[in-house]
């Protein structure tokens, strides 16, 4: 219960909360890997993306079936430029879990960071095939079209009209 809760409360954006109730469940059960995932989530909040990346690889270890671990694991690598390791990451959250989004879209944007624009368009764009409407997929896809060489106005401006039918129509 107290994951849950810590859980919720980070998505309130309680973090010394949701940080205080996700440890209790971790001195109450020093093997949950989901706790140890969600403290990983209240750390990146607050800016300590090291400590969260050593909270992923812990969840990662404690259960290495856990994609979602390895999935925020690569993601924070990415974010601190360590490629190879975030890309070795994102690899093992797709073989567990080979439609999970997040680990797709974020695979994209190494690909991207790595200059491998077709690999990352293509990224995106497996993303959206499964969940269509993707927001983060759908606006990585436009700003990566925009820098590849060989894009089209007419394939930016579909992307463009696909995003804003779907993101930007409902809201008026």
């Amino acid at each position: 219960i107290h994951n849950n809760l810590g859980a919720a409360l980070l998505d309130l954006g309680r973090y010394q909360q949701a940080a205080d109730n996700i440890s209790r469940a971790l001195e109450l059960d020093p093997a949950m890997a989901e706790a140890e995932n969600n403290l990983g989530r209240v750390l990146i909040r607050i800016g300590q993306y090291a400590a969260a990346a050593e909270k992923f690889k812990k969840a990662a270890a404690l259960n290495p079936e856990f994609a979602t671990a390895y999935t925020n694991l690569g993601s924070t690598l990415l974010r601190d430029g360590r490629l190879d390791e975030a890309e070795a990451a994102l690899v093992r959250a797709l073989e567990l879990n080979p439609r999970m989004v997040e680990a797709i879209n974020n695979m994209g944007n190494l690909q991207v960071r790595s200059r491998r624009l077709d690999e990352g368009l293509a990224s995106y764009r497996r993303a959206l095939d499964i969940r269509p409407g993707y927001a983060d997929a759908g606006s990585n896809l436009i700003f990566a079209l925009d820098f590849h060489p060989t894009a089209t106005n007419e394939e930016m401006f579909a992307e463009r009209n696909r995003w804003n039918e779907t993101h930007v129509a409902p809201l008026r």
